[in-house]
């Protein structure tokens, strides 16, 4: 689920934006003059099935493209608006992330996405979410929404796990904090010790793997994984673990009881990517033969005491 931004409207709009540098949001180039935007959402095929509500430019606090000029080189905070804060700081601010970046603070917006939870849950019976870009969102915002459908739906945890994109595990405790434990995070952390043991090879210390990461430190709000579809080949977050590496990545997080794993499909069925580097197939061969074993293990020996060795550099148990 993606409540961070907006994008695809159905009308444009005359607003005054005032232009701000992308690497340091707090910083801001002229003065305000007018623009023209796609931030009008009146869909018109759906004739107020589902919801009435019609967004408008003031439902958003920042976008990047300029209809009158056709290009989304400028980064533009609207007027009367104000970055949000509780927000990672990487570029000063980093609220906005891509199209009409969404204004969590505005009461208006708020109330018709806790509409939108109570109808999503309610049409699709789901159970949970996973959350995208949450560091780009303010910490309350995911705390209240949830806790509002918690209530609703008195009898349903409504699992959730969220997407903080950071490999300081500071920073994922705290997320969790502000957001008052109401959700899990993905282990980022995890995920490029993984990557860098799966270079390094030999050269890794395996007994400080788990050091400095979330399923260590707080492994009740730890989504452990190896890969997804951020880190694959080709991708702006690319951090691909080594197909050597992949089977110890996924046995410390499908054999240990700290933490709750989540499996790559790439990993599993194996995926092909052409064209990812000029015209280079980069394939991803599939660990499927060796996670079944993992799997199995985990569901019919998964209990009782756990005892680690992590006694050696290259060898752990």
């Amino acid at each position: 689920m993606v409540l961070n931004h907006k994008d695809g409207g159905d009308e444009t709009e005359e607003i005054w934006a005032q232009e701000v540098d992308w690497k340091n949001r707090n910083r801001t180039i002229g003065d305000w003059h007018k623009i023209t935007a796609y931030t009008k959402f009146t869909f018109p095929g759906r004739s107020d099935n589902y919801s009435s509500m019609k967004w408008f430019w003031w439902c958003f606090d920042a976008l990047a493209y300029n209809a009158t000029t056709g290009n989304s080189d400028q980064l533009y905070r609207l007027k009367e608006k104000g970055f949000e804060t509780d927000v990672h700081y990487e570029h000063g601010n980093y609220d906005y992330l891509l199209a009409n970046d969404l204004d969590s603070a505005n009461e208006y917006v708020r109330e018709e996405l806790k509409y939108w939870g109570r109808w999503f849950v309610d049409t699709t019976k789901v159970d949970g979410f996973r959350l995208d870009a949450v560091k780009h969102i303010r910490s309350d915002f995911f705390r209240d929404w949830l806790n509002h459908l918690r209530v609703h739906f008195g009898d349903r945890e409504l699992f959730s796990v969220a997407e903080y994109w950071s490999g300081n595990v500071d920073d994922l405790h705290g997320y969790i904090s502000a957001s008052a434990n109401t959700l899990s995070l993905v282990d980022v952390p995890l995920h490029y010790k993984f990557y860098q043991a799966s270079l390094a090879g030999s050269n890794f210390d395996l007994r400080h793997i788990f050091e400095r990461t979330l399923v260590k430190e707080q492994p009740a709000k730890a989504v452990t994984f190896v890969e997804n579809h951020d880190t694959q080949p080709c991708q702006s977050l690319e951090s691909t673990v080594e197909p050597w590496f992949k089977p110890l990545a996924y046995a410390l997080i499908l054999l240990r009881k700290e933490g709750y794993p989540c499996i790559f499909y790439a990993d599993y069925y194996g995926a092909e990517y052409p064209n990812c580097r000029g015209n280079t197939l980069v394939i991803l061969y599939s660990h499927r033969f060796l996670i079944d074993k993992f799997l199995f293990a985990r569901i019919a020996y998964g209990f009782g005491e756990q005892h680690d060795y992590f006694d050696h550099s290259n060898t752990i148990g």
